[in-house]
């Protein structure tokens, strides 16, 4: 079963509203009895329920909550708070809620505040996971956190649940949510036997449950299970650019603005502004900008700017002569792709001024034809949209437009009517309003929101100085921020919400998204969409700090990505801003996006210098965003220092030197300061004398036990009565002492190989008598006192190409045992070749098996000979690779071992199974 489906099938499913019982509470105090809140008597002040503040907990308030059960399963939606009928100090300012199917086992779902007024608040729920699954829910848990007054209690006056009941939908839900856990336990189990090199896949076999993505199994297999690190690299290429599973770790990383001043190529440009608009002719690689507000007077001039070209050019001066709009600002405009059309709508009025006409608060309609026989012609849609059934004269709204479907869509704004007294005190916000461009109709969505319309419907809060994007795709329209007046107070918000235009279904996607690494709560923040990539970009203006609540400038764009659901900041602009090429923090400016270019554009605004001036600069915008390139390139860079590691333990110094200077520095970025510094320092680390100092040679049983004898230059002849007998050797060091098959191998251990004479390399020091050799430079011999110049070279970066091995030694043929010859029938390098003639080093390492077919019980064979250290290295590579991987295609992220501890009686269980 399909999940989008089931989605699809819940958005047009009836929200009804749930009955429910009081399943459990924390405490109550008095007459406060919990059922009080399925009463919505609001003149009631006993009407709430209450919890105890035990005494001595004045700086640690108790936590309370209370817990609801449903009559049915159901799929919960919407939670509606009512209050007292005036403002009482015991509403909850912050709450959260939780739900599930078990009162023990529950997920958090909403984390908000109420407003210490007598209006209704109803707030959307999660009831999708990250991964699309829906959660059906019989059990519901409010948890207040803090009252308006901290010296009361927390009080509820009544809870309304909202929610799917429909007996099909919530079958089909709830049977798919029930295979879901079961899947994801198994998975999780899966994962912890793997961690523990124990069999794992007949547990997923019978029902066919899935561990992870096929090519990170295959990966898995390679870099843990066969030490296969060059297979490793080439399914982290399958895996980006043809499986395409980089994707969330991509759009997480923070790109880097990279802004251009645009004015610099055009001979003229547009006056000083703000609270103007822009819009974009992606077709004729077209901008337009109409109106705005100078400081001192409004504008009434049209300006495209052509982007190929880099030009201003003017269309007019005063389009109300050439029987258009007004000078106005604080109005909308979009631009129509299909029938080639700019549309505005609204304009700001001073409301302490009386205008003389008495048309001064009719709201007027426009389009402006860009091509065709009527190119350049204004037309007069409406002299009064509210007449025709739209919205009233409005300003600091947003319009967007659904141009393959003929719509446009308005929210938001504040009203201008004849009450001045409450256009100056008492705002008035518009809602919600769609416009058929075909048939030239409007429609009401929804009105801002009253206590009566409250308790029937969850609506989008209206609000100035918000954003609205479109995504064709999905058909939803997107809106971001923004503030409302609440008794002659401003709330500003940092809300996220959507509104589908097939099944007119409100969403509030996050209360709060700076508690989820998006931007602060502000006001005049430009809202771009990408409706190719799913982002969605947020330039912040002027924004609330949410330490000092003071009123902050900052340039700094947000990125949420609608597919990973995810927030990421770009970089901060120098402070010092117009000195390093960017653009000076700003509000009331504009910005349009063109994703063909991948490029913003933004112009004008008040950088709040000076209250009769505005800006006149336009700037580009281009994003410098991790590359799949730069991402793969990361990621080898952990299987090939990886694989380094485990050389420097089975070859040569020579050759683990090698690798490091070819393969692995090749993985980092010379540039990058940081990487350098990693560079030097693990070459420092591996040269420091820990490299020089250790065994070259492997055990005596470490070929079945078979010992490797070290013939010297002039070797005694085989005695030929007991030809078993190994010949006894004379010592390296010259002297007239036999040595025995156990000091030989002893003396093999240490690397003691006698050069021929006339060789270059300086003879190796005598042992003391009855003492074997213990320190580095004793037993490292010949070899770690030439390594000693050799490694002077390729420890310096800057004569890494300057190396040349020095002349090999002359050395007698050796017979070597069949089973260790076979190590050395590799192909050669040109490490290899350069030092074919120099001594030969046996590398630790086990013997080659030949793999084995898939197990059905045990781990595999090459996994079964790995020593601890060695899985659980390659465990830690396979982790950190993982960290590129998007989530739903690698194995669970949590441990098996966190749920036998958790207690799953605490609400900070937050998790979907």
């Amino acid at each position: 079963m399909d999940p989008e489906v089931l989605c699809a099938d819940l958005e047009l499913a009836t929200c009804d509203k749930l009955r429910y019982s009081v399943h459990d509470v924390s405490s109550h105090s008095g007459k406060y009895i919990p059922e009080n809140i399925m009463i919505d008597a609001p003149h009631d002040k006993s009407s709430r329920w209450s919890g105890i503040q035990q005494s001595g907990l004045s700086s640690f308030r108790q936590r309370q909550w209370i817990t609801l059960k449903l009559d049915k399963v159901a799929v919960l939606k919407e939670i509606v708070f009512g209050k007292c009928n005036t403002n009482h100090p015991c509403n909850m300012k912050e709450f959260k809620v939780y739900a599930g199917l078990e009162p023990n086992r529950m997920t958090e779902v909403l984390h908000a505040g109420l407003i210490n007024d007598s209006v209704p608040e109803s707030f959307s729920v999660k009831h999708q996971a990250d991964d699309g699954t829906v959660l059906p829910c019989q059990y519901v848990k409010v948890v207040p956190i803090l009252p308006h007054s901290p010296d009361y209690n927390t009080s509820i006056w009544y809870i309304e649940l909202r929610g799917v009941t429909s007996h099909f939908a919530v079958e089909n839900i709830l049977t798919y949510y029930t295979r879901y856990r079961e899947d994801l336990s198994l998975r999780l189990i899966a994962k912890h036997l793997r961690s523990r090199r124990l069999p794992y896949k007949h547990l997923l076999r019978p029902t066919n449950t899935i561990l992870e993505h096929s090519t990170v199994s295959k990966l898995y297999k390679a870099a843990v299970c066969k030490g296969d690190f060059e297979r490793a690299e080439e399914l982290i290429e399958l895996a980006a650019r043809e499986d395409r599973l980089f994707g969330s770790f991509l759009s997480s990383i923070r790109p880097y603005p990279l802004w251009v001043d645009e004015n610099r190529f055009s001979p003229s440009s547009p006056p000083g502004r703000g609270g103007h608009q822009m819009a974009l002719d992606e077709k004729n690689d077209l901008i337009y900008l109409f109106g705005g507000w100078t400081g001192t007077t409004s504008l009434a001039d049209l300006w495209t700017y052509s982007i190929k070209e880099r030009k201003w050019t003017m269309l007019s001066p005063d389009t109300e002569k050439d029987r258009g709009p007004c000078a106005r600002s604080c109005h909308t405009m979009v631009y129509d792709p299909v029938r080639e059309c700019l549309f505005v709508l609204g304009r700001f009025i001073e409301p302490s001024l009386t205008p003389e006409n008495p048309d001064w608060n009719k709201s007027d309609f426009w389009m402006y034809e860009t091509s065709g026989p009527q190119r350049g012609k204004w037309r007069a849609l409406s002299r009064d949209t509210e007449r025709d059934r739209g919205p009233p004269l409005i300003y600091d709204h947003n319009m967007v437009i659904d141009s393959k479907n003929g719509i446009l869509v308005v929210f938001g704004g504040r009203i201008i009517d004849d009450d001045l007294s409450r256009n100056v005190g008492k705002p008035k916000f518009s809602g919600m309003y769609t416009y058929d461009i075909n048939q030239g109709r409007w429609t009401k969505e929804f009105e801002d929101p009253t206590p009566e319309t409250t308790k029937a419907k969850l609506f989008i809060p209206g609000r100035v100085g918000h954003g609205m994007v479109f995504e064709p795709g999905s058909r939803k329209v997107f809106v971001f921020g923004g503030h409302r007046t609440i008794r002659g107070f401003k709330r500003a918000a940092a809300e996220l919400w959507s509104f589908s235009l097939n099944t007119k279904e409100v969403t509030e996607m996050c209360a709060d998204c700076s508690a989820y690494g998006g931007p602060d709560p502000g006001f005049a923040q430009r809202v771009t969409i990408d409706p190719i990539s799913q982002e969605i970009y947020v330039m912040s203006g002027l924004s609330k700090d949410q330490v000092s609540a003071q009123d902050t400038m900052r340039s700094t764009m947000w990125i949420y990505s609608l597919r990973y659901r995810q927030w990421v900041r770009t970089m901060e602009p120098a402070e010092n801003a117009m000195d390093t090429g960017e653009p000076v923090p700003r509000f009331a400016h504009q910005m349009v996006y063109d994703p063909r270019r991948e490029m913003f554009f933004m112009f004008g605004g008040n950088d709040g210098a000076d209250d009769d001036q505005r800006l006149d600069d336009f700037w580009s915008l281009k994003l410098d965003r991790l590359r799949i390139d730069e991402a793969v390139r990361r990621s080898k860079q952990l299987i090939r220092r990886r694989k380094f590691t485990e050389l420097v333990k089975t070859v040569s110094p020579v050759e683990a030197l090698e690798y490091l200077r070819t393969k692995v520095h090749e993985t980092f970025n010379d540039d990058d300061p940081k990487e350098a510094e990693q560079y030097r320092k693990l070459m420092w680390e591996i040269t420091s004398g820990s490299l020089l100092s250790r065994q070259m040679l492997p055990p005596p049983d470490a070929y079945d036990r078979e010992p490797l004898p070290l013939v010297p230059v002039s070797a005694p002849p085989v005695d030929p009565a007991n030809p078993s007998t190994p010949p006894p050797t004379i010592p390296p060091n010259g002297s007239s002492t036999i040595m025995s098959p156990e000091t030989q191998n002893s003396a093999a251990m240490a690397g003691s190989i006698a050069p021929a004479t006339g060789s270059s390399f300086p003879p190796p020091p005598s042992p003391t008598k009855d003492k074997a050799p213990t320190s580095g430079s004793d037993i490292a011999g010949v070899e770690g006192t030439v390594l000693a110049r050799q490694l002077a070279v390729l420890t310096d970066p800057d004569d890494r190409g300057s190396y040349t091995p020095p002349p090999a030694p002359l050395m007698q043929p050796q017979p070597i045992p069949i089973r260790a010859a076979t190590l050395l029938v590799q192909p050669k390098s040109e490490v290899d070749v350069a030092m074919e003639d120099a001594p030969i080093i046996i590398p630790r390492t086990r013997i080659p098996t030949p793999p084995s077919p898939e197990p059905e019980g045990p781990p595999p064979v090459e996994e079964a000979l790995l020593s601890e250290e060695q899985f659980q290295g390659r465990l830690q590579l396979f982790r950190e690779l993982m960290a590129f991987i998007d989530p739903r295609a690698r194995e669970p992220q949590a441990d098996l071992l966190d749920f036998v501890s958790r207690d799953h009686h605490s609400e900070a269980e937050t998790r979907w199974y």
